[in-house]
C-alpha cells in the first residue's frame, strides 16, 4: 500500500521542491491501525500551524 503514496510524495517533491514531506508509520500497527494516530498527528499539526 505504500507504493501509491510514495508516487504521490515523489510528485509533490518534484513539483514543489520547498515543501516538507514526511510519512509516519506507527510501529507494531498495520495500515488501518496506524490511521487514527496519523489523523491525530495531522490535526495537531494543522491547529498549531494555521
Amino acid at each position: 500500500m505504500l507504493a501509491p503514496y510514495q508516487a504521490f510524495y515523489n510528485r509533490l517533491k518534484d513539483n514543489y521542491p520547498s515543501i516538507k514531506i514526511t510519512s509516519h508509520i506507527e510501529p507494531h500497527l498495520d495500515h488501518m491501525g496506524s490511521e487514527k494516530p496519523n489523523i491525530i498527528e495531522g490535526l495537531n499539526f494543522y491547529f498549531k500551524n494555521r
